[in-house]
């Protein structure tokens, strides 16, 4: 009730490329993480999800810098070093945990 902020309304853009590149980068990875030992580590179907994956985390970049601050996942929050180490942590204890 005293809080008076100042309050600009925009209109909500989707980043639709964004989402779609992210899919088409994590699934087949996510894909190969779950069959990889039936495929084989080394096999057709692994090599070519890994492609795939690459090629679509690598489209992701692309677009988010593409959308700027429209982006799904901003780019410009991985300058701050606190956010940077704290996903690094994360990634390092769920790679630790899935890997147990």
């Amino acid at each position: 009730m005293t809080l008076h902020l100042h309050h600009v309304k925009r209109q909500a853009v989707i980043d639709w490329l964004g989402a779609a590149t992210l899919i088409i980068g994590v699934v087949p990875l996510l894909l190969v993480a779950e069959q990889g030992r039936t495929w084989g580590w080394a096999s057709t179907n692994s090599m070519l999800s890994y492609v795939i994956g690459v090629v679509g985390l690598a489209a992701f970049i692309w677009a988010e810098r593409r959308a700027g601050d429209h982006a799904l996942i901003p780019l410009k929050i991985f300058k701050n070093r606190t956010i940077v180490i704290a996903l690094s942590g994360g990634f390092v204890i769920g790679a630790a945990c899935s890997a147990a």
